[in-house]
């Protein structure tokens, strides 16, 4: 009887092992998916913040771009009042000339 018990014993402890191996196998393996999909789920936040970023700068750049265009705009109808209201005077064609290159080298 005794015999029975301590190989009934050795197989538990044996068979105890080999769960506890198991186990930490199972263990290890979900350790490792996780850590894989913490780095794309990582991956992916910083493309779409780089993408988000970029969409918001191209945004950015064309508003520039129209107030430039906006203020070239103004500029040239106040030029266009000014020559208007000074087209009897003397100076006029060099008051436009004068005008249309400094305009011109301000907006290119």
């Amino acid at each position: 009887m005794l015999e029975y018990y301590k190989k009934s014993s050795e197989k538990y402890k044996e068979l105890d092992a080999e769960v506890n191996k198991m186990m930490n196998e199972a263990l290890d393996k979900a350790n490792s998916i996780i850590k894989h999909n913490r780095q794309q789920l990582d991956q992916t936040l910083d493309d779409n913040a780089h993408s988000n970023l970029k969409k918001v700068t191209d945004q950015v750049e064309k508003a520039l771009g129209d107030l430039q265009a906006n203020t070239a705009n103004v500029a040239a109808d106040a030029v266009k009042k000014i020559m208007h209201e000074r087209k009897d005077d003397k100076r006029s064609s060099e008051v436009i000339s004068s005008f249309s290159r400094d305009l011109n080298k301000k907006l290119h």
